[in-house]
């Protein structure tokens, strides 16, 4: 019997060491970067001066000159950009001329008395730049187009693709650039030049430009929003109790972190009425259709009912952040109606014309008329007519 226990201790002391090796491999660290960082190579690129001046004032310099700190991308504005974005931020500040020259003397000069002060300087600038970098390692290569990522910042920054152009946030006139260049690379990180400084995307969810928010610490959750209407018919009230009054909120803001993306094609006021008019000749004013939207049930068997209105609503979102750059010529859009596509027909500019077809080949099709309106959940875009999934 002695000589069965010590077998047996032997047997478990080799599987324990055993598992240990096993969760050594399973586990090893992956090998530190060596190499001059990303931070390093730019500061001895001649287009990244004031990028780097400015990293090595707020204190981000060090971390991108470690190769302990991870991974990173950045679409790096350059000095022109830079120039331009610095002298239209501190222009009550600033001497004249403003040169790039200057604008080194200013940032040097940063201190708890300047004006700015180094901190509000500071405070200023960290949530911009964290903005234009990325925690991973996307060489030129990577990019496919109609991608979108986490900045440090943590707000999206969404990557289109035009050809063998790669433009960023569909190149909006504050929250979007170009990139001019590509795959500066250093060992823990890559550059990509880009011509502007992007403000930050700051709207919070793809609901949030037409009011609309939903709560899910109340039981069930609590819906604000879409419950006004006015005289105005080129807003989006009605749009608003659509997919507050059918129940879409929850489909759109679900009870989810990271939040999903949506793109929603938004028809004014004026455009619903008219739809609604056409069904129901006493739906005359918004005042008319909010009331009757805001009050149908499922068991209401007036027309439009609920059941058509879900499916209007639902037809006018897609799953997925779709910016004009990322829609094609004779593309089919999955709407949230499974059975519901629409085919866009974009006829190169300038301007570009991007035409929507839906499923009624009775009245003219819409037609996109503003374009990328930037949240953190997804995209909208204003179109000229109502889409009709029959």
């Amino acid at each position: 019997m002695k000589t069965l226990n010590i077998t047996r201790r032997m047997l478990l002391v080799g599987v324990f060491a055993l598992a240990l090796g096993s969760c050594k491999d399973d586990f090893e660290s992956p090998a530190t970067p060596t190499g001059k960082p990303i931070a390093d190579v730019m500061a001895a690129d001649a287009n990244f001066t004031l990028w780097t001046a400015v990293t090595k004032r707020v204190g981000i310099y060090t971390a991108l000159a470690n190769n302990n700190s991870g991974l990173v991308t950045i679409f790096a504005p350059s000095d022109p950009a830079m120039t331009t974005y610095l002298a239209t931020t501190y222009a009550a500040q600033l001497p004249l001329p403003i040169t790039e020259a200057s604008l080194l003397t200013f940032i040097d000069g940063l201190s708890s008395t300047s004006n700015p002060t180094l901190a509000s300087f500071t405070s200023t600038l960290v949530p911009v730049l964290n903005y234009h970098m990325v925690s991973s390692k996307i060489m030129s290569s990577m990019i496919t187009g109609t991608q979108t990522f986490a900045t440090l910042n943590g707000a999206r920054l969404s990557v289109s693709k035009m050809g063998s152009t790669v433009v960023l946030n569909g190149n909006s006139a504050t929250n979007g650039a170009t990139v001019t260049n590509v795959d500066l690379s250093g060992s823990n990180g890559v550059a990509h030049t880009i011509d502007r400084v992007m403000a930050v995307v700051g709207t919070a969810t793809v609901l949030t430009p037409l009011g609309l928010s939903i709560s899910y610490s109340t039981n069930p959750p609590t819906v604000t929003g879409g419950t006004s209407s006015d005289a105005n018919d080129s807003d989006f009230d009605l749009l608003a109790a659509l997919i507050r009054y059918t129940g879409t909120t929850p489909t759109i803001l679900p009870n989810a972190s990271p939040l999903p993306d949506f793109t929603i094609f938004q028809a004014n006021d004026g455009l619903i009425r008219a739809y609604m008019a056409s069904i129901d000749g006493t739906l005359t004013t918004e005042a008319l259709c909010y009331t009757y939207i805001s009050t149908l049930t499922a068991s209401s068997t007036t027309s439009p009912t609920l059941a058509d209105l879900t499916t209007l609503v639902q037809y006018h979102v897609l799953a997925g952040r779709y910016l004009a750059q990322d829609i094609t010529d004779g593309q089919q859009l999955q709407t949230l109606v499974t059975t519901g596509k629409i085919t866009a027909s974009v006829a190169p500019g300038p301007p570009t014309v991007i035409t929507l077809q839906d499923a009624n080949n009775a009245v003219t099709n819409p037609v996109i008329t503003s374009s990328n309106i930037l949240t953190n959940s997804g995209v909208l875009h204003t179109i000229n007519g109502v889409l009709r999934p029959n």
